[in-house]
């Protein structure tokens, strides 16, 4: 009897504790307390609210608003109800011990590891997502994870997916509401049986990779090809908004980062207040305060105030305060302030402060202030303030300094001290113009054509100057001509400088006809009256070997000189017999003879 009465005993001490600890955390939230407030801080009226209870509140500052200003008045009532007032009763509360702890009424946390399925072992940096929600982890170097849902009355099920580089992507389907521990089994990628295909990412540009965690990179990685769309985003910086750490993965038709943003691409408006970065795809309007990178092609406009850059192609208008870049084609315009560069194919207009690059074909024109590149085909127009390059263009290059065409020219080129062309189809205006072959014409002081061209050099004599010599560069469709002579004669002194153009005429095997014509100066004595004399000259050549040759014919001259004084020692008269006058100005029929050398 006495045992009896002893296990009776226990077992009512046992029911007696049990129901005591019930009755005891019941009896916490059923206290009565008294709350009268205005404007004050959530935290002190929780702790107002303790002090009268003498118990203790549990909670994260994540999830109860501490700050936020309070007015309430409330006498006698329950805790429960006090806290139903404070919160909005959109919480729930859990008594342990000799305390009451607030969670958030709507979510649960799904959390466990991420092992490999053959060999067991811990997988770190795996991302774990739920693709409704867009929430997202990164395992630890443990495998661990830990997600916070949301919304368990509006999604029936929670879809959770597991990516991982070089495995299986896993998907399960759990029930929602309550929390959960999880060990999540991959399967590794046989890739001996698999073929991988690797495209470059944004998160390889050298800028993006500044402003990217190694997390946020793991992701993109891990989760590549599951893209949502979403009609809004707003975030603070990448990983910090809307969608959280699944930022990378939604493409959004309006997206406004209030520094910078992290999304899989935009169609409709991206607004970055220092910056934006796209995985993918963006249209149609994106501006960035400072840069925009864009993995994917572009459509539309893009706007930055210091840098855009474009991993594949744009097909609308690019502009940035200091440089703009297009990996792939460019159908549109590009506008920078310092440097343009495009590496595909381009249709359109690239305008740059300092310097434009095209790496491919292009059809359209460039404007630099420095210099224009095309290291391939240009079809259209070259203007740099210093110098213009392409490899070859059918169009026109214009520089202050020098035009550059290494393989071939149909077209012009005009510069204010050289051109170059390996091939000429065309017209060169510059002081020196250099072509390794010609079809065209080299107008300027200096013409040098390496391979076909025409170079002579004639010693002559005439009425004016009894010994003269003539360099002529070019071809013979147009050469130029540098001619320095001088009249050696005792008391009749007389020197001349000239530069002119010419043409050569084939009329048989051995003869020609060279068409000159030359503008120079005539100096007798006194450099303020210096003399200024026009000369063409029809000459008749005979080519006696390959590289000899003499010609003669007439001259018909044109001369001005403003003083009628003689020097002595010089020419009192030119050319020294009669001639046609009209006041400071003459005319005559004179002649020219010569052997060409070359």
């Amino acid at each position: 009897m006495g045992k009896f009465y002893r296990k009776c005993l226990l077992l009512a001490f046992i029911l007696f504790a049990f129901c005591g600890q019930n009755l005891y955390a019941q009896y916490l939230l059923n206290k009565t307390v008294s709350v009268n407030v205005h404007n004050a801080p959530l935290s002190d009226v929780l702790k107002s609210v303790a002090r009268q209870g003498a118990f203790y509140f549990s909670y994260s500052g994540d999830v109860v608003p501490e700050t936020k200003a309070i007015s309430l008045s409330m006498t006698n009532k329950p805790v429960r109800q006090v806290l139903d007032a404070l919160l909005g009763g959109k919480y729930q509360y859990r008594e342990r011990d000799n305390y009451i702890i607030i969670q958030d009424g709507d979510g649960y946390v799904v959390s466990g590891y991420v092992v490999d399925k053959k060999t067991g072992e811990k997988i770190s940096y795996a991302s774990v997502y739920e693709k409704q929600q867009l929430v997202s982890a990164i395992t630890n170097e443990q495998g661990y994870f830990k997600l916070k849902l949301k919304d368990k009355d509006k999604y029936p099920v929670a879809d959770i997916a597991v990516s991982k580089g070089m495995y299986e992507d896993t998907f399960m389907q759990l029930k929602p509401g309550f929390d959960q521990v999880l060990t999540v089994s991959i399967t590794p990628k046989d890739y001996q049986l698999d073929s991988i295909v690797v495209k470059p990412m944004v998160e390889r540009n050298w800028l993006a990779g500044i402003f990217l965690s190694s997390k946020q990179r793991f992701q993109a990685a891990n989760i590549g090809g599951y893209i949502a769309g979403r009609p809004v985003q707003t975030s603070f910086v990448p990983g910090v908004g809307t969608h959280g750490r699944l930022g990378a993965q939604v493409v959004n038709k309006f997206s406004l980062n209030v520094l910078g943003g992290y999304t899989a691409g935009a169609k409709g408006v991206e607004v970055g207040g220092l910056f934006n970065i796209d995985k993918g795809n963006v249209g149609y309007v994106q501006i960035g305060g400072l840069f925009n990178v864009v993995g994917g092609k572009t459509s539309g406009v893009q706007v930055a105030g210091l840098y855009n850059s474009t991993l594949d192609s744009l097909n609308g208008v690019q502009l940035s305060g200091l440089s703009s870049f297009t990996n792939g084609g460019l159908k549109g315009v590009q506008v920078s302030g310092l440097y343009s560069h495009v590496t595909g194919a381009t249709k359109g207009l690239q305008i740059a402060g300092l310097v434009n690059m095209v790496s491919s074909k292009m059809a359209g024109a460039q404007v630099a202030g420095i210099g224009s590149i095309n290291a391939d085909r240009m079809n259209g127009t070259q203007i740099g303030g210093v110098f213009t390059y392409a490899e070859n263009i059918s169009g026109t290059q214009v520089s202050g300094t020098g035009n550059i065409a290494t393989d071939e020219i149909d077209g012009v080129q005009v510069s204010g001290i050289f051109n170059y062309a390996g091939k000429l189809k065309g017209t060169q205006v510059g002081l020196v113009n250099i072509a390794d072959t010609s079809s065209g014409y080299s107008v300027g002081l200096i013409n040098v054509v390496f391979k076909n061209g025409y170079h002579k050099l004639s010693l002559y004599t005439n009425e004016v100057t009894n010994t003269n010599l003539a360099v002529k560069m070019g071809t013979r469709k147009l050469y130029s001509i540098l001619t320095a002579g001088a009249n050696i004669e005792k008391d009749k002194k007389a020197y001349a400088l000239a530069i002119g153009l010419g043409q050569e005429t084939f009329i048989a095997k051995r003869f020609g006809l060279n068409t000159d014509a030359t503008a120079g100066i005539l100096y007798l004595g006194e450099w303020q009256e210096t003399a200024t004399i026009l000369r063409f000259v029809p000459a008749l050549n005979f080519k006696l070997t390959d590289y000899i040759a003499f010609h003669a014919g007439p001259a018909f001259s044109l001369y001005y000189q403003n003083s009628s004084e003689h020097v002595a020692g010089y020419k009192a008269s030119i050319p020294g017999y009669d001639m046609f006058r009209m006041g400071s100005a003459a005319a005559w029929i004179g002649w020219q003879a010569g052997i060409d050398i070359f």
